[in-house]
């Protein structure tokens, strides 16, 4: 899953809410990173 956030995030089509989306992936993402080592 996280594979296809990262695809999601660097490969960004021209349409307005895909890049909506794409933006709300790259945000969660983030957040997952950061979350991990804490975990970890």
């Amino acid at each position: 899953m996280a594979s296809f956030c990262e695809w999601t995030a660097e490969n960004v089509p021209d349409d307005p809410d895909l890049e909506k989306f794409a933006q709300t992936v790259h945000d969660g993402l983030n957040r997952i990173k950061v979350a991990l080592p804490a975990i970890a």
